[in-house]
C-alpha cells in the first residue's frame, strides 16, 4: 500500500513499477506523482543551507510547515496558496522569530525556499553572507527523451566564483553566491562525477558522484563553508536531489476476447 495526499483540483498518477519478486531498487512499488496543480496553488520545499544556524522550525502565515530542520536538510514539496505570504524562521522548539520575510509564488509553479548565509558572519570574505531567505523557481518539467537535466545552486557564502565540471567538460561556469545556474543543462544519463572548481579550474573544491536517470531533472546545491579550519559539521558539501523522477508512462492495451 502507499499513501498520497492530494489537494483539491490536483491531477495525479499512481505509477506501479518494479518486480513482484524484486528487492531493493527493483522491488514492486507504487509511486504517486502530481501531474497538474490545483488552480491557485504553488508548491514549495524548504532547504536549511545556513551552516552555523541551529535546527529550525519554519512557519508560513503563522502556521508551522516544517519542524526541526537541520543544516543540509531539504523538505519534500508542500502545497501552498499562490501569492504572497510571510515566512518565519524560529530555532527548533522556540517561540522567538529570528528571521521573517515575504515570499511571492505563482500558481502552478514549484519553488525551493532556502535559508542561507551565516548567523555570525565574520571577515571581509563573508561580509555579504548574512542570514536570509531566497526563493528559486524549480522548472520541474521532464527532460528530453533519453536525456537528463541538471542545474547547480551556489549557496556557500565564503566560496569563490565556481565552475562545475564533468571530466574535462564545463557544465556551468562563473557561478556566484547566492545564485542558481541560469539554465538546466541537458546531459547524458548515467554515472558522472561532478567537480566544483574555482573559476580558473585550478582547484577542486569538492567532488560528488551523481547517477542521473533518463528523463530525470536534478539539482545540486553547493552548501557549507570552504576552508580547512571550518568545523566538520559546517564544511563545504554537495546536496544532490532528484526534482522530477525518471518514470515513463506505459499504456498497455487490453483486448477483449
Amino acid at each position: 500500500t502507499t499513501t498520497a495526499t492530494l489537494a483539491a483540483g490536483q491531477v495525479a498518477t499512481a505509477w506501479a513499477n518494479g518486480l513482484l519478486s524484486g528487492s531493493g531498487a527493483q522491488a514492486f512499488k507504487v509511486t504517486p506523482t502530481i501531474d497538474a496543480q490545483a488552480s491557485g496553488v504553488a508548491r514549495i520545499r524548504i532547504l536549511h543551507g545556513a551552516p552555523d544556524a541551529p535546527s529550525v522550525d519554519v512557519f508560513i502565515d503563522q502556521l508551522k510547515v516544517v519542524s526541526n530542520v537541520a543544516f543540509g536538510q531539504l523538505s519534500s514539496y508542500l502545497p501552498v496558496n499562490a501569492g504572497t505570504f510571510r515566512v518565519q524562521i524560529r530555532a527548533a522548539g522556540a517561540a522567538t522569530v529570528v528571521f521573517e520575510t515575504s515570499i511571492t509564488t505563482g500558481a502552478g509553479k514549484d519553488y525551493t525556499i532556502a535559508a542561507i548565509g551565516l548567523i555570525d558572519p565574520q571577515g571581509a570574505a563573508i561580509a555579504a553572507g548574512e542570514f536570509t531567505l531566497v526563493a528559486f523557481e524549480d522548472m520541474n518539467g521532464s527532460a528530453p527523451a533519453g536525456q537528463a537535466k541538471l542545474r547547480v545552486i551556489h549557496l556557500s557564502p565564503n566560496a569563490p566564483t565556481i565552475d562545475v565540471r564533468a571530466g574535462t567538460a564545463v557544465l556551468f561556469d562563473d557561478l556566484t553566491y547566492p545564485n542558481a545556474s541560469d539554465r538546466y543543462q541537458t546531459v547524458a544519463p548515467g554515472a558522472v562525477e561532478a567537480r566544483v572548481t574555482t573559476a580558473d579550474g585550478q582547484q577542486t573544491l569538492l567532488a560528488t558522484p551523481l547517477t542521473l536517470a533518463p528523463g530525470s531533472v536534478s539539482t545540486v546545491f553547493a552548501l557549507g563553508l570552504a576552508g580547512d579550519s571550518v568545523p566538520e559539521n559546517q564544511r563545504l558539501r554537495a546536496l544532490a536531489v532528484t526534482d522530477t523522477p525518471s518514470i515513463a508512462r506505459i499504456f498497455v492495451p487490453i483486448l477483449s476476447r
